[in-house]
């Protein structure tokens, strides 16, 4: 679905020059909630009934997705979009909220325009990072690929009377210690 978003110039005897459209995989809900799936990690639900926008993980990711989440608040936090102080986790498991910056004189603004634009670009941004799910994909990968640069022979580290960081000679922490108290 492509929600089209237009911002009008103040003055009547210009054309709307200003017209921004931004593209993004969502659907809005019958409470007028507005969900979004662009993201690779997370689902973000705009509600502009409460003045508040939501994370929630996709799939059983729940712990992996905090940073994801993180940077998509610190985000709309730089562009002034919600009060930082009220970032708080939801009450889905994983989940985060936060409440949107409103100017206090006025709270008949539609709000809906500028978070959609903010949250295409943070979608745009986020793009060439991996997910967590390559993280996984790159871990698996390493261990069990063999690359020339990253490994050696044996028969290359050179023989040495003392190798590692544990020293034989010392005796183990606790038991250094067992002659003082007798």
């Amino acid at each position: 679905m492509a929600i089209e978003i237009k911002i009008d110039t103040k003055e009547e005897t210009q054309k709307p020059s200003n017209i921004v459209k931004v593209y993004l995989k969502a659907k809005k809900n019958l409470d007028g909630s507005i969900a979004i799936y662009d993201h690779d990690d997370i689902d973000i639900v705009l509600i502009p009934q409460k003045v508040k926008i939501l994370t929630i993980p996709k799939g059983r990711e729940g712990d992996l997705t905090y940073f994801s989440q993180n940077k998509f608040f610190d985000f709309l936090r730089k562009k002034g979009l919600i009060d930082y102080e009220t970032v708080q986790g939801g009450n889905i498991y994983g989940s985060l909220e936060a409440k949107l910056s409103m100017p206090p004189d006025d709270e008949n603004i539609d709000i809906t325009g500028p978070i959609l634009i903010a949250i295409s670009e943070f979608i745009k941004l986020q793009k060439p990072f991996t997910t967590s799910k390559d993280y996984k994909k790159n871990i698996v990968q390493n261990l069990f690929t063999n690359d020339p640069k990253k490994t050696t022979e044996l028969g290359e580290i050179p023989q040495g009377p003392k190798k590692g960081s544990m020293d034989q000679r010392m005796a183990q922490y606790g038991l250094q210690y067992k002659y003082l108290y007798q």
